[in-house]
């Protein structure tokens, strides 16, 4: 997460880690305390156990923003997604493939 200033006033100069979490499995112990040394705030953990793959990067990104904080955040939006293929169905547009996977992607992991 990049640097910013939260709504109470704290300072997070040096960004700040964010990590994914499966349910109620963390990453290994050793590796959350060797972040934790390494910077000024605490890990943020996501939860990401919906996710196929599991990385957090599929579920929010950090863009330039020219605003107060210098970034805004995009996370999906599944309700706008889901609205959009329903409007491009009813274009003529629902044959088009927009990803194609060979089998359960689910199995795979």
């Amino acid at each position: 997460m990049p640097p910013y200033v939260s709504r109470s006033g704290t300072v997070c100069r040096n960004s700040r880690v964010l990590l994914g979490k499966h349910f109620e499995k963390y990453p290994a112990r050793s590796f959350v305390d060797f972040l934790k040394a390494q910077v000024e705030h605490a890990p943020l953990f996501l939860e990401a156990g919906w996710l196929v793959v599991g990385h957090i990067d599929e579920m929010v990104q950090f863009l330039p923003r020219n605003n107060a904080l210098g970034f805004r955040i995009a996370i999906p939006d599944t309700t706008s997604a889901l609205k959009l293929f329903r409007k491009l169905n009813d274009t003529g547009h629902g044959g088009t493939s927009i990803l194609i996977f060979k089998g359960d992607m689910a199995a795979r992991h």
